[in-house]
């Protein structure tokens, strides 16, 4: 890859609720790996990384549908980001 052909983009997707990751291509070009010949036209990306996002209420319910119980929730001043102690269920 000539990674200065490519550019990263990355957005959020309201739908699933996930900030998606991408390499975009920013001309015509052909890739070689390994032998294979792998063709980009201007544009066109390669989805490489999901990051999902969840709602303290939303990753709770997720936590406990696989068997844990959550016991305390830290939060940031701006309540962006939260890192939570899980416990598994009884």
């Amino acid at each position: 890859f000539a990674l200065d052909r490519f550019a990263h983009y990355a957005f959020y997707n309201p739908g699933p609720g996930r900030i998606e990751m991408h390499l975009l291509s920013l001309e015509e070009q052909t890739v070689r790996i390994c032998g294979e010949a792998f063709n980009f036209t201007r544009g066109e990306s390669i989805f490489t990384e999901s990051s999902y996002k969840y709602t303290i209420e939303g990753f709770s319910r997720l936590a406990a549908e696989a068997g844990y119980r959550r016991m305390h929730c830290w939060m940031d001043a701006e309540k962006l980001f939260a890192v939570m102690y899980l416990v598994a269920a009884e």
